[in-house]
């Protein structure tokens, strides 16, 4: 839900039953979320204007974020790539 700055997460019909994120910068908030990803028990948000990969559990609860502040002008996808 990019511009209301939040995670919407919804039922098989359509209906919002959880969201998470809020409009900000601290730990949890998000600036126009773009795009997200699952691995593991992760969601993985682009939180583009905070130039950053936001990272919350299966319940929506923040767990870590990475900064690509000094690297990138804005962020607009994710993908989660592992190494075998």
């Amino acid at each position: 839900d990019t511009n209301n700055h939040r995670i919407c997460v919804l039922s098989k019909d359509g209906k919002v039953i959880k969201t998470f994120g809020e409009y900000g910068s601290k730990e949890g908030q998000l600036i126009e979320p773009k795009a997200i990803a699952f691995f593991d028990d992760r969601v993985y948000v682009a939180d583009s204007n905070n130039f950053r990969i936001s990272v919350f559990d299966l319940e929506g609860n923040f767990v870590e974020f990475i900064d690509f502040t000094n690297f990138v002008e804005s962020i607009y996808d994710v993908e989660v790539v592992t190494r075998s």
